[in-house]
């Protein structure tokens, strides 16, 4: 490819004669004959001095061109006189862009074209080469000397064409873009012409959007340039997208964008969706033949991120109020709209106040919230109150939903106990029941109040890992162990002797008595006064955890599918399944007139 030819005018002397090494072909030999001299030319020479030394440069040719001489006689024409910015009847084209070869040799140079109607005499070039380069060799060979090529023409015909190549070895890589080239053509006089390396230079820059929040559009613009002075044919562009941003066509886009002409810039939209949160990175490249160019920008995508807590204590006693503090937060960095928070309340909890008028299931024990939107960092609370209705072991559900699939959701323990009941069983069932609504974790279905068909109430308490329920009828008492009086030469399983309300009982360690491994120390248990129904014999019992009372039908009581514990066998009515969990019904009559119990009744 080349580009327009580059005006040439007389400069006068710039580096002087050709070293006395390498002297230019004789000024003063006359052109060839039939060979008349161009008219720019007719009489401006003068006469050549006489020389003593042959080797002698022409005085005329040393620096700036001489005033012409007196007019001579009459009979000899007038020369014409020199005129300084007379256009020179030649030029020097760039030869196509500069071009890389293998080994990082770099190629660039000129053709030396005659453009006027008569030869040029004594027609040479010089060229100094550019700085940080090492010269390979020329086309046609040059001669060199201290950085400077010189090409000896001789006569360069009207309309002739001689095209000069240069094969560099640049330090670096490649020639910088901005580098130039001077080539000087001298012919009896000297005239200098400057021609630039022409060579292409492509700029990808790109614009970093405004944040966007995800799954909205982001429209990405870049500009392709050419900054070089050569025209780049059909560059192409290539566009990388990271997992974060999409695009129907896929995470690699290709392109092509015509030719780019010098100096060009083009404008590229590309339009992506935000797909996930987080800042990510776009690399562009543009490339053409043998040149290349990159840009890379970053894109924000914004998201809400949702987060709910429930803070309190995580014990209560039965019918006491216990105080929550639900807090729904965005913790994201774009807002949230459209935010439903759900709080499952366990059944041994009733609601007697809440903030934010939440609308409220009783049958579902569900409180439902609506917030219109949450700004980025903002957080809303609510305070809640509970009374506990029911001991046992219960969960808060909670979760937080908002628009486009957000979600956050969190789970809190509560544990209800009966604290430091030591009253008559008709209390403690009172206020057990008291509109009891629902299970715990161990039952399915809401207690009744009262016995229906072949149901019977039972007291439940656990044991290790597993549950064992008792008749509600043979229990007395319940509370927390008391003072205990240890007696010599009994079994392990029987602690010894306490005062119930006035009567001297036996106290023992049931998981000892069954058996089982036990877990803590007596004291850290619950203590259970049983009686049988005969009347017969009152012992107490001291178990790990009282769960609850809760109807079981004896219809659904069977016998167990694998052998048990030798100790524990005798006193096992049955097993049932009970909430997706095995509970054990125990013989308390069996138990309390068993023998083993019989030799340590106190009277």
């Amino acid at each position: 490819m080349s580009a327009e030819p580059v005006d040439v005018h007389d400069s006068g002397a710039r580096r002087g004669p050709p070293s006395a090494t390498n002297p230019p072909p004789s000024a003063a030999s006359p052109p060839a004959d039939g060979e008349p001299l161009p008219s720019w030319l007719d009489g401006a020479l003068p006469e050549p001095a006489a020389a003593e030394d042959s080797a002698a440069l022409p005085s005329w040719l040393d620096g700036a061109l001489p005033e012409p001489e007196a007019a001579p006689p009459a009979e000899t024409p007038t020369p014409a006189p020199a005129v300084a910015d007379e256009r020179a009847p030649f030029a020097l084209e760039p030869v196509a862009p500069v071009r890389e070869t293998g080994g990082s040799a770099v190629v660039y140079g000129v053709t030396a074209r005659n453009t006027g109607e008569a030869p040029l005499p004594q027609f040479w070039i010089e060229h100094e080469l550019p700085p940080g380069v090492r010269f390979l060799h020329g086309v046609p060979a040059p001669e060199f000397q201290d950085n400077c090529l010189v090409w000896r023409l001789g006569t360069l015909q009207p309309g002739a064409r001689v095209p000069l190549e240069v094969h560099v070895q640049p330090a670096g890589r490649t020639l910088a873009p901005q580098a130039t080239a001077d080539f000087h053509a001298c012919y009896l006089r000297r005239t200098l012409i400057q021609t630039r390396i022409f060579k292409p230079r492509l700029t990808a820059d790109m614009v970093e959007p405004a944040p966007v929040a995800v799954g909205e559009p982001v429209d990405l613009w870049m500009e392709i340039g050419n900054r070089g002075n050569c025209p780049v044919e059909a560059p192409l562009l290539r566009i990388r997208l990271p997992a974060g941003l999409q695009h129907p066509r896929g995470p690699e886009i290709e392109r092509r964008l015509g030719l780019l002409a010098v100096g060009e810039m083009k404008k590229v939209k590309l339009r992506l969706t935000a797909a996930r949160p987080g800042v990510h990175l776009v690399e562009v490249e543009i490339a053409g033949e043998g040149v290349q160019a990159a840009g890379r920008t970053r894109v924000v995508v914004r998201a809400p991120a949702l987060s709910v807590q429930l803070t309190g204590p995580g014990r209560c006693l039965l019918d006491r109020t216990i105080d929550y503090r639900l807090e729904i937060a965005n913790t994201g960095d774009a807002a949230a709209a459209g935010v439903q928070v759900t709080h499952v309340v366990p059944p041994g909890l009733e609601l007697t106040a809440a903030e934010g008028r939440p609308s409220h299931d009783p049958t579902a024990h569900c409180l439902h919230w609506t917030i219109a939107g949450l700004t980025p960092g903002q957080r809303v609370a609510y305070a809640l109150r509970f009374k506990a209705t029911a001991p046992g072991d219960y969960v808060h559900q909670l979760v937080a939903q908002g628009a486009g699939g957000l979600q956050a959701s969190a789970e809190v323990a509560i544990r209800n106990e009966f604290g430091e009941l030591d009253g008559s069983l008709d209390d403690m069932v009172a206020a057990l029941e008291r509109e009891l609504t629902a299970s715990a974790p161990c039952a399915a279905d809401a207690a009744p109040t009262a016995v229906e068909g072949d149901e019977e109430r039972h007291l439940i308490f656990t044991l290790g890992e597993t549950e064992y329920g008792v008749p509600l009828a043979n229990v007395l008492e319940i509370g927390l162990p008391l003072a205990i009086t240890a007696l010599p030469n009994t079994p392990d399983w029987l602690l010894g002797v306490a005062n119930v309300r006035g009567d001297i009982v036996s106290v023992i360690l049931l998981s000892r008595l069954l058996g089982l491994e036990a877990r803590g120390a007596e004291h850290a248990g619950r203590l259970i006064v049983a009686r049988s129904r005969g009347q017969e014999t009152t012992t107490g019992f001291i178990v790990e955890r009282v769960r609850g009372i809760r109807s079981l039908s004896a219809g659904r009581i069977r016998a167990p599918a694998s052998p048990i514990e030798d100790a524990i066998a005798p006193f096992v009515r049955g097993v049932l399944e009970h909430a997706d969990r095995l509970l054990v019904v125990l013989d308390l009559d069996r138990l309390l007139l068993s023998r083993e119990m019989q030799q340590f009744e106190m009277v």
